[in-house]
């Protein structure tokens, strides 16, 4: 009973040194004294008190998430196995570290092998992600962006000959796949933490600016479980690679990592590219997406830009949309997922005339998530994608995943 007696132990909120996670708890350590939540002595008292709230129900989330995985393990919880291998992509903070670039990077790779691929997501704050649907059959999409989930609506209209499935049960969702399309192999996107469904492999991606996000977790920090939760990946990915030299703490990130046997280290970068939607040829289905060529990459205008999203990290695509040139006269900014209202568009138009803005520019999943409003833009939308490049890792990653189908 060691690991219950583990869970529990977390539950209390004590430290718990396990053998073969001394690395994690080592990192750990050393990430919480480098990033510590912000305070200082002449903090007033209700900030101070705030802060301390929130320590305190991280503490009970991180030792409910701990249990929760712990009566999984020992069987106490029932996990439900597949005919057919699944592979999860997830991670250990909330958003923003690349998992639907990389499920799209390995279907497309599998696919290309020969292999009979389906993906399945939860399809999160789409009309589907309850009852559960069929977003694509590989040839078709089937539900429109609403109703999908911005994600696999995206994927589905990036992906020939794989289809998409969305639902909160993964088990459910890989039941309707095998039964319609006789997979080799499932892709499960953001499946981490679905504990309730077997998995034979385990990709875990951390972003390389920022690998355990705060360092906390829900909801003081971006956590969704504690750090020893690592110890369930196969293997990881470092995202976001293309500054990591300028940054010392991933450098020790890397050799923590690379420290842990049978764990290998894949290292991933993401390349934008830039296209104009034509307004003429947009409907509000959104196939639109279907014409477009996954990473050709078009000039920006000379003209003044409004740019906008609603991801995890607005900063991140503002950023990234001045580094392909665009002259940002103005930048909105909006949570993640959101889903566009008129009163919204008006407000981005009435923005753009105010800064005298001649062009719009959003990401893939902003502009899948406003697909109703685009035919009747007075301007023209130039929309950033993202894919994954793993460079010299490519070989590794194929020979890595084809090794553990067999």
């Amino acid at each position: 009973m060691p690991n219950i007696k583990f869970a529990f132990l977390s539950l209390l909120g004590k430290k718990v040194m396990v053998p073969r996670d001394k690395w994690l708890n080592r990192l750990s350590r050393r990430l919480q004294d480098n990033w510590p939540l912000r305070h200082s002595e002449d903090s007033p008292p209700s900030r101070l008190l705030s802060q301390q709230a929130l320590l305190l129900a991280s503490k009970l989330y991180g030792g409910a998430m701990a249990l929760r995985a712990g009566l999984y393990k020992v069987g106490w919880l029932s996990a439900n196995r597949l005919s057919c291998p699944v592979i999860s992509i997830g991670n250990l903070s909330v958003g923003g570290t690349g998992k639907t670039p990389v499920t799209m990077y390995l279907a497309d790779m599998l696919c290309r092998s020969g292999m009979r691929v389906v993906i399945l997501s939860r399809g999160y704050k789409g009309r589907a992600e309850t009852t559960g649907g069929i977003v694509s059959d590989g040839t078709s999409i089937l539900l429109p962006p609403g109703v999908a989930g911005d994600e696999p609506f995206l994927m589905a209209a990036k992906m020939k000959n794989i289809p998409v499935l969305v639902g909160k049960s993964r088990v459910d969702t890989g039941r309707l796949a095998i039964d319609r399309f006789h997979p080799d192999v499932i892709l499960l996107d953001d499946g981490f933490q679905h504990l309730k469904l077997k998995r034979d492999l385990n990709l875990v991606l951390l972003d390389g600016r920022t690998p355990l996000g705060t360092t906390h977790l829900l909801p003081a920090g971006d956590l969704r479980e504690p750090v020893s939760a690592l110890h369930r990946a196969d293997a990881f990915v470092l995202t976001h690679t293309g500054n990591r030299a300028k940054n010392a703490r991933n450098r020790e990130v890397d050799r923590l990592v690379r420290g842990l046997p049978l764990r290998p280290l894949f290292r991933s970068r993401h390349v934008s590219y830039v296209y104009r939607l034509a307004r003429h040829s947009c409907t509000s289905t959104g196939e639109f997406f279907l014409k477009r060529e996954s990473g050709v990459d078009e000039l920006p205008p000379a003209g003044r830009t409004l740019a906008f999203s609603g991801i995890a990290r607005n900063q991140d695509f503002r950023d990234t949309a001045v580094s392909k040139g665009f002259r940002l006269a103005g930048f909105e900014a909006f949570p993640d997922h959101h889903w566009y209202s008129d009163a919204d568009v008006k407000r981005l138009l009435g923005r753009a005339r105010e800064i005298d803005a001649a062009h719009l520019v959003t990401t893939e999943k902003d502009a899948a998530r406003m697909t109703a409003h685009i035919p009747d833009l007075p301007l023209d939308l130039y929309v950033i994608g993202i894919r994954i490049s793993f460079g010299a890792d490519s070989q590794g990653v194929a020979d890595f995943i084809f090794d553990r189908l067999q």
